[in-house]
């Protein structure tokens, strides 16, 4: 029997975990992979758990007061909003996330959707299907560069949105983040925006990539 249990939830119960394995092959650990169907199945899961780790759900408090060994809650991502905070703290449970994680891909997707709208990509297809080849209904195709980007939260995933749209494409970048340090913007080359509703009103793309908190 292994001295530390880590239960993985995972909606793959196949999930090789070969970087997990790889980190932690030095210590005596044995992974056990979950993909509950219910917070009663969780529940049950995590019981015996040293640590969890979690893709997704079941970061419910009774799942958290359940796990009463437990000294780490892992999150395969950069938020952690399907995490009870609260019951972590009461438990002891030091919660981790994964900063960073998936930001060049979360923000080549927002890129790639932003240009789409622009080249009306899928307004297009959709009419091509249909046998309607009249250029006049994707008319006109504003150039990107003369169009302004609009970005609410600028983290790591907000920055490198405004690094490949406004530094790559040339668009008029605004930023809307009340957390963020003045250096960051003026570091950035972007505008600074102090509303909700002024930057929805200048801005021709808007994306907002955000933690959920309680604001």
């Amino acid at each position: 029997m292994a001295e530390f249990k880590i239960v993985v939830f995972s909606e793959d119960p196949a999930d090789p975990l070969h970087h997990e394995r790889s980190e932690m092959a030095d210590l005596d650990v044995e992974f056990s992979v979950e993909k509950p169907s219910s917070e009663g199945e969780a529940i049950e899961a995590v019981k015996d758990a040293d640590a969890i780790m979690i893709r997704g759900a079941w970061g419910t408090e009774q799942v958290i007061r359940s796990a009463s060994k437990a000294k780490v809650l892992a999150v395969y991502s950069h938020g952690f909003n399907n995490i009870d905070v609260d019951a972590c703290n009461e438990m002891g449970i030091i919660l981790t996330n994964s900063a960073g994680m998936c930001a060049e891909e979360v923000s080549n997707q927002a890129v790639t959707m932003c240009l789409a709208l622009n080249r009306q990509i899928v307004q297009s297809t959709n009419q091509l299907r249909i046998g309607n080849w009249d250029r006049k209904h994707f008319e006109p195709i504003e150039p990107i560069d003369e169009q302004t980007l609009g970005i609410i939260g600028f983290g790591n995933i907000g920055r490198q949105i405004a690094r490949k749209l406004g530094s790559g494409w040339r668009m008029n970048t605004l930023v809307y983040d009340p957390y963020i340090q003045p250096w960051i913007i003026k570091e950035a080359g972007v505008t600074q925006v102090f509303g909700i509703n002024e930057i929805c009103r200048k801005s021709d793309y808007l994306v907002t990539i955000v933690p959920l908190n309680k604001e």
